[in-house]
């Protein structure tokens, strides 16, 4: 949790699993800095409230009959005005949308894997973030 105030963020321990809102209570946690930064993370998306992707790249892959196919690769952004997503295209196919809240439990319980995400490493994991308008 970050405080209004603007200091550090702090860890939080949920005691059960509760509906997220912006009035829901949790436990203050000492330490634990991977913990810390999922919060950072989790509030970060609960703020934008949605994920959405972009094409990152299209390549032509070669099918099992002989073909090529064209492949999009996405990655899903939070912050539609992070540098890495302003430009690029949406992906020609529907895609189903993220349940924030459940996204918002899984960084908060570690269930979400960095390295094998297509989260956006500037405004999902905020990985150098400091020059994304908020």
């Amino acid at each position: 949790m970050v405080p209004d105030d603007g200091g550090d963020a702090v860890v939080v321990r949920i005691n059960q699993r509760p509906v997220l809102s912006s009035e829901t209570l949790l436990d203050v946690v000492p330490g634990y800095s991977v913990q810390r930064q999922n919060l950072r993370r989790a509030e970060n998306l609960r703020r934008f409230g949605r994920l959405f992707p972009v094409v990152v790249s299209k390549d032509w892959e070669y099918t099992r009959s002989g073909g090529k196919t064209l492949v999009e690769t996405w990655c899903w952004h939070v912050n539609p005005k992070c540098p890495d997503a302003v430009g690029k295209p949406a992906p020609s196919e529907q895609t189903q949308p993220f349940n924030i809240n459940q996204v918002v439990l899984d960084l908060i319980n570690g269930r979400i894997n960095a390295s094998a995400s297509r989260f956006c490493r500037r405004c999902f994991w905020l990985d150098g973030a400091g020059g994304i308008p908020a």
